[in-house]
């Protein structure tokens, strides 16, 4: 692209700002954000960024290499919920609804469908941290819910 994805334009806003909005009036207790192509200038056009920002220096690895990275940040959480910057159109609901799913079915993966079809974003529970901090990156994170198939609430 030749652009960073996270500050392409929706509205008046962008990508990432409209994100960091629905995810701010989620039930969310704490962001992290994995920076990978050009930290700096996403940093630097977005200076109300949230504190915990983690750069991915191998960021052209693939997704799950900034989803490792960010795993190793967040220490002893229950569950996280991982937000892709170029899906800039989730919603406050669809993260609650996660949030919900997870605290009253206890399934290690949860993921928004539409149609029959999966979509994002994914919540991965800490019992699968491990898994995902292992997996071939050539894989992404789709490995580990695929080996939880039988547990993944849609």
């Amino acid at each position: 692209m030749g652009r960073s994805k996270p500050l392409l334009p929706i509205g008046d806003e962008t990508f990432l700002g409209h994100l960091l909005k629905e995810i701010k009036a989620s039930h969310i207790n704490e962001t992290f954000i994995v920076l990978g192509y050009q930290p700096q200038v996403v940093i630097g056009a977005m200076p109300d960024i949230p504190p915990i920002t983690v750069i991915n220096p191998n960021y052209t690895l693939g997704q799950l290499s900034s989803l490792q990275v960010g795993l190793r940040e967040v220490g002893e959480r229950d569950a996280i919920i991982m937000c892709l910057a170029d899906h800039p159109f989730i919603t406050t609901e669809v993260i609650d609804s996660l949030i919900a799913a997870f605290e009253s079915s206890g399934a290690p993966n949860v993921v928004p469908t539409l149609g029959g079809r999966r979509g994002h974003p994914t919540l991965f529970a800490r019992s699968t941290f491990q898994e995902l901090l292992d997996a071939p990156l050539d894989q992404g994170a789709r490995v580990v819910v695929q080996a939880h198939a039988e547990e993944v609430f849609e």
